[in-house]
């Protein structure tokens, strides 16, 4: 998933890159929904930043 972290660490928008689509609801919500963010910082100011997050589930 492609991820945009605002200056106050809430995500801005989430597209998804690859997936199973019957895991990609849930691994929507976790990452834009219900993990916390820490806004990133360069030189003591919070930054806009664009990441990619792997959420791996586990096998059988």
């Amino acid at each position: 998933m492609l991820v945009r972290i605002g200056r106050d660490g809430q995500v801005e928008w989430a597209s998804l890159l690859q997936g199973h689509p019957l895991l990609v609801g849930a691994a929507m919500e976790a990452v834009c929904r219900r993990w916390r963010w820490e806004p990133f910082w360069i030189n003591g100011e919070p930054f806009l930043a664009t990441v990619t997050v792997h959420v791996r589930y586990p096998g059988p």
